[in-house]
């Protein structure tokens, strides 16, 4: 019934000379009305009688210009319904083309709007897929739900997240003062040598406090914006499926994109345990470094990259929600409504205008209300006033607004009577039965639709016939789907088994570290402490992150359970019902994979190595050169032979070649230390010959970084660690694939002298951060040398030279 007001509403206002809404409205003594330009031209092309009178071109009945009044009720409504047909992203909800003035009667899938059977023939439209609106309405009613559902489920997550957020960020706290205070008693002991040393390590983990609570307001405020976000998008879709056909279908096409690429964004890594915790030596009992630096590489040997927690993900831009969008035609009529009750409303009564009366001023009463309003102004002439803007006005000018009384009355009508039932089981163009199906647009249609141009040529079926197929293809679905429920089962009890095999490594590492620990029980005792603690958090993080991809399998099995419980029921549904509700249930079964938990490892990240106590590395210096013969083109040596630089040269078949020292070594214990201050990108380490023939080290011209990365694996031959990009520190390790397994290095304070120690016999290489009191960068274990072992440089892509240094520099 409203769209049927909005239509009349639209004819009242319809100027009938540009057929087009009324603009500056004036009125004749007769009751119609015109555009000021329109009645204005018409009226000089008329014919003009003896006094100056043209005729109505709708009546035909004698006015004279100076009569013309301006109806400012028509003027409101007019501009109120030009905002609802032409404002933006809103279109008029009727059920007549504003073109043709036909029925709206079909859907055109591309451009996501109602349109007539003559819209259907027109260029705009030609080779369009349409549907009658009746047989869409439930494919979309199925996409709303579908949309519906998964978008309740990222408000779930959303609030997950949320709530892992907020235990996260109470963890980070009690983290900060016991962390402060541990600092603060070991800073004590060695307040006399390292007084400088703890006010900047301080004011470090202030600034890391700081920046991590700063992440964590961020990223949930990200999320407090996406949930109110998200429960708009929802209630907007509520209130869509609960609608009329005419609501569904309106502006649908924006809606349905909405919903459907609506995603969480996930917020950026949280941090979860400090990056740098500082670990005091021991300066009477500790391992020596060099030139009087102490050397504690084996007493704080732990690796710096911290695991990212396996529930937090990467933050992508946010996107703006598009609420306004998201609005549909049937609030936009509800909206227009609204406005144009006041201008339907009699200023005295309050009430429905009811046979409206209109003065020279435009303003309008109920003809009862201005004929005994007592409370106007009457002048000397017996002239009175408007109650709205005091101008004079006379009885006898008062004219019936025809126009006014026409919508007031459908107003009237439509508040009546608010909804309007349809017959769904009849075609809207022929009121005949359907019974066909058209394979072509995926619609039931009627025995003369099939004879239409619209279906010409198309297959059609009777409704029974294709029935079986579509219940065939929910069968094959839902046996598909079983198969992913008895795959979602076994990934679950390998989960159980990698919780099983996981406990066992913890306990298995435990007493090892404990047999190491009574070795050296007088002199670490508190190391031991440490290392429990280390590895009783590594163990629970990870038994967090099995714990959290079994329940994820879990939450997947239950949604499976129920998307094929629904395939069930619906292929008992009627063949009415199954085939307007096909497309979308199928688009959704066939297009739902499960999805497999996160990759947990269960190999140690790190293990206690027992230190030497015993001298350690200053008796393994050595004096380092580098190698002058067959170097590359691009590489700079100095004099001697200590510093080497990058010099790009065009046009050259290699680039970025690395280098050997000029010694080599086949047993022993050797320690060298490289200089980087200057440089934003190296490579360095110990590099072993696979084969006996003389290969040159390097890298191509136009390879790629990943490419690269494979060359650097200790399969080849190298153990080295490297720096990209001014501050990203990595370790290549082998793995299964055909690229090495980079490592991400965490480095409290940039390396700006890097120590490699060698041992042979042992298979290990060891990087230390001779900057930071000669802390542990990274170790390669059961490194295999086959043949002799060189010292390995590569200044890479940066100019900026390294340097050799001397043994008593």
């Amino acid at each position: 019934m409203t769209s049927t007001l909005l239509v009349d509403i639209q004819d009242e206002v319809t100027c009938p000379i540009c057929l087009e809404l009324l603009t500056e409205p004036l009125s004749i003594d007769c009751g119609h009305s015109f555009c000021q330009a329109c009645i204005t031209e018409n009226s000089q092309e008329s014919v003009i009688g003896q006094e100056g009178e043209s005729s109505c071109p709708v009546c035909q009945t004698s006015y004279q210009l100076r009569n013309l009044r301006p109806n400012r009720h028509l003027a409101n409504i007019a501009e109120r319904l030009r905002e609802v047909v032409l404002g933006s992203g809103k279109q008029l909800t009727v059920i007549l083309c504003a073109h043709h003035r036909e029925k709206l009667q079909l859907f055109c899938k591309e451009d996501g709007k109602l349109i007539c059977w003559l819209c259907e023939r027109s260029q705009e439209h030609r080779g369009h897929h349409t549907f009658l609106m009746e047989e869409v309405a439930q494919e979309y009613q199925e996409k709303f739900q579908e949309s519906l559902k998964r978008l309740r489920q990222e408000q779930q997550e959303a609030e997950k997240l949320k709530a892992v957020i907020t235990e996260k960020r109470t963890h980070w706290k009690s983290q900060m003062e016991p962390e402060r205070h541990r600092i603060q008693t070991e800073f004590n002991q060695l307040r006399s040598i390292l007084d400088k040393e703890e006010q900047r390590q301080l004011k470090k983990l202030e600034e890391e406090q700081r920046k991590g609570l700063s992440i964590i307001e961020e990223a949930e405020d990200e999320l407090v914006h996406q949930s109110q976000a998200l429960r708009e998008l929802i209630s907007d879709l509520e209130r869509r499926c609960q609608g009329s056909t005419m609501e569904l279908l309106q502006d649908v096409s924006d809606v349905t994109e909405r919903s459907e690429f609506w995603t969480l964004k996930r917020p950026q890594s949280l941090p979860t345990k400090l990056k740098s915790v500082f670990r005091a030596p021991d300066l009477k009992k500790m391992l020596r470094v060099f030139r009087g630096l102490t050397d504690v590489q084996s007493y704080w040997a732990f690796p710096f990259n911290l695991p990212m927690h396996p529930g937090i993900f990467k933050q992508e831009e946010p996107q703006e929600s598009g609420q306004e969008e998201a609005r549909g035609g049937a609030a936009g009529v509800l909206k227009f409504l609204v406005n144009i009750q006041e201008d339907m409303t009699c200023p005295i009564c309050l009430e429905l205008l009811t046979e409206p009366l209109s003065l020279d001023c435009g303003h309008s009463f109920c003809q009862t209300c201005i004929t005994d309003n007592k409370e106007s102004e009457i002048g000397p002439r017996g002239e009175n006033r408007c109650p709205v803007c005091g101008i004079k006005y006379s009885l006898r000018n008062l004219w019936l607004n025809q126009h006014l009384a026409n919508i007031v009355e459908g107003f009237r009508e439509v508040k009546l009577s608010p909804e309007e039932g349809q017959k769904r089981d009849l075609c809207v163009r022929h009121a005949e039965k359907l019974l066909l199906f058209c394979k072509e647009d995926r619609k039931v249609i009627c025995r003369l639709c099939e004879k239409s141009q619209e279906h010409r040529g198309h297959h059609i079926f009777l409704m029974e016939e294709v029935v079986q197929e579509s219940r065939e293809k929910l069968q094959a679905s839902l046996e598909r789907l079983r198969k992913e429920q008895q795959e979602a089962e076994k990934l679950g009890a390998e989960v159980r088994e990698e919780r099983t095999s996981w406990k066992y490594q913890i306990q298995t590492e435990r007493q090892r570290i404990q047999t190491e620990f009574n070795q050296l029980r007088r002199i670490l005792d508190s190391e031991e402490q440490r290392e429990l603690e280390k590895l009783e958090e590594e163990e629970k993080k990870t038994l967090e992150g099995l714990a959290e991809a079994e329940d994820e399998l879990l939450q997947q099995s239950q949604l499976l359970k129920e998307l094929i419980s629904d395939l069930e029921r619906r292929s008992e549904w009627s063949t009415m019902e199954l085939l307007q509700d096909m497309s979308g249930i199928m688009k959704w079964s066939d297009t739902w994979t499960l999805k497999k938990p996160k990759t947990v490892s269960t190999k140690l990240k790190s293990g206690f190595r027992a230190p030497d106590l015993s001298g350690m590395l200053h008796m393994f210096k050595l004096d380092i050169t580098l190698n002058p013969f067959n170097l590359n083109l691009n590489l700079v040596l100095s004099e001697d032979q200590r510093q080497l630089a990058s010099m790009p040269i065009w046009p050259v078949k290699y680039y970025n070649y690395g280098t050997l020292g000029s010694e080599y070594f086949s047993s022993g214990k050797h320690y060298w230390e490289i200089d980087v201050s200057k440089k934003t990108a190296w490579i360095l380490g110990v590099y072993c010959r696979r084969h006996s023939r003389n290969t040159k080290i390097g890298v191509r011209r136009g390879i790629n970084h990943q490419n690269v990365y494979s060359r650097f694996r200790p399969e080849n031959g190298y153990w080295v660690v490297g720096l990209q990009n001014e501050s990203e520190y990595n370790a290549f390790e082998d793995s299964s694939t055909s690229d090495p397994k980079v490592l991400t290095l965490s480095m409290a304070v940039p390396p700006c002298r890097v120590g490699v120690f060698l041992d042979y016999e042992a298979g290990t290489v060891s990087f230390f951060n001779v900057t930071n009191h000669g802390s542990l960068i990274y170790k390669f274990s059961k490194c295999r040398f086959s043949q002799a072992a060189y010292p390995y440089f590569n200044p890479w892509n940066c100019p900026a030279p390294m340097t050799l240094c001397q043994p008593n520099s």
